[in-house]
């Protein structure tokens, strides 16, 4: 079996085009199934399973806080029933492009080797995504804030609803947004100071200056 361990993605990731990647090839449908903007997707599922110069792997995990990319899906299905023959109490592990937690996620699946399939897995992903952006419009519904402030909270949600958490995750996947793939060619050029270090609060909306 081949696998490899996580590998921190330089602040500075060269860009991929998601169309010669696995995963990216269903974020346009993903999105208009979803109607969640193609570039969050896109930055979620690099924050997630990135592997430098390649992009979001499909046939990636992580039990118990350490990352697995396996060569071929069947690669990935053979650990997986191997973790499952532990028999432990909570099992509790990440799948696929957008590393879906089988814990909190996997009853929206028939089982948890359905989560490894890349369509399903991104589908429901971009649906859980929808839901966060949801719950954020409806809670600041009274600042009337603008979208792509909403999906920066929703994004940091995806990770974590613990600000700090968040706040760090909006800046791992905010770095993934000065790509550009085919579907917004340039658009993202508009991109601002996304990030003030010196200021959690400022953190956790960091993709206010992102325009969707």
């Amino acid at each position: 079996m081949i696998f490899l361990k996580l590998i921190v993605v330089s602040a500075y990731a060269a860009e991929i085009n998601p169309i010669h990647n696995i995963c990216g090839r269903y974020i346009e449908e993903v999105s208009l199934q979803t109607n969640v903007p193609p570039e969050v997707l896109w930055a979620v599922a690099r924050a997630e399973s990135n592997i430098p110069k390649v992009g979001p792997w499909p046939w990636s995990l992580n039990v118990s806080g350490k990352s697995y990319y396996f060569k071929t899906h069947t690669d990935m299905i053979m650990f997986l029933n191997k973790e499952l023959k532990k028999k432990r109490r909570h099992i509790s592990i990440d799948v696929g492009c957008m590393q879906l937690n089988s814990f909190y996620h996997g009853h929206k699946f028939s089982s948890i080797f359905e989560m490894t399939d890349i369509y399903k897995n991104m589908l429901v992903a971009g649906q859980y995504l929808r839901h966060l952006y949801e719950m954020k419009k409806h809670f600041y519904r009274k600042n009337k804030l603008p979208d792509n402030r909403l999906w920066g909270y929703a994004v940091g949600d995806y990770h974590s609803q613990t600000n700090r958490r968040g706040a760090k995750y909006i800046t791992n996947a905010a770095k993934f947004l000065m790509t550009h793939p085919s579907w917004h060619d340039g658009i993202l050029m508009n991109l601002k100071g996304l990030i003030n270090l010196r200021s959690l609060r400022l953190i956790t909306i960091a993709l206010k200056a992102v325009h969707f």
